[in-house]
């Protein structure tokens, strides 16, 4: 059985899901009420699950998937206003400015992932789930979770590796080939 929810932390996190997917802040406040409404509806269900956390942002992301279907539209760009708020309070005007832009550019570069590349690149790098969970919430295999996540951090690491420091970028590459890389190589074959 779980300890009692923690609603304002749970909020906080499913607002910030939401908002990285939808790209509106008026959205992604609404996916939040909603979905802890329907977790506040099935809390005694949820009291008998080790961890209510997968339910809980599986509602989110299907959520945010039925309001991009109803706008049939995607977001271009960050909600300037949400940006602002998080810049440092003992920054300059130029250091702000060049975080800002930053922000901006990161922000587009993941507004410009396939939905189903955001969706899992979000609940894995961002949110900090594992695999297994992101595919249980996204209803999709392990295996088809993590071929995901590889190529939505491939196609950022392509689209920001202007931003990228060196020791970032050999990071980055230490993390070894993704799945199209390996299928490149020819295969190791045995004497035995």
């Amino acid at each position: 059985m779980a300890p009692p929810l923690d609603y304002e932390a749970l909020r906080s996190r499913v607002f910030k899901l939401a908002y990285v997917i939808v790209h509106n802040q008026a959205s992604a406040e609404d996916i939040a009420q909603e979905t802890l409404a329907r977790t506040i509806e099935h809390e005694h269900e949820l009291r008998e699950q080790a961890d209510p956390t997968p339910w809980v942002f599986g509602v989110a992301v299907n959520l945010c998937r039925s309001k991009m279907r109803s706008d049939k539209r995607r977001a271009k760009t960050a909600d300037p206003a949400a940006l602002d708020q998080a810049r440092a309070k003992r920054r300059g005007p130029l250091t702000s400015a060049m975080v800002r832009e930053v922000h901006h550019r990161v922000a587009l570069a993941v507004a410009g992932l396939p939905d189903s590349l955001r969706e899992v690149f979000v609940l894995h790098y961002v949110e900090d789930l594992p695999y297994e969970t992101v595919a249980n919430v996204c209803g999709i295999s392990q295996g088809a979770a993590r071929l995901r996540g590889m190529r939505a951090r491939d196609a950022l690491q392509t689209k920001l590796s202007s931003l990228m420091g060196t020791r970032v970028r050999r990071r980055l590459e230490a993390e070894g080939p993704t799945p199209k890389d390996a299928a490149d190589d020819p295969p190791e074959r045995s004497n035995g």
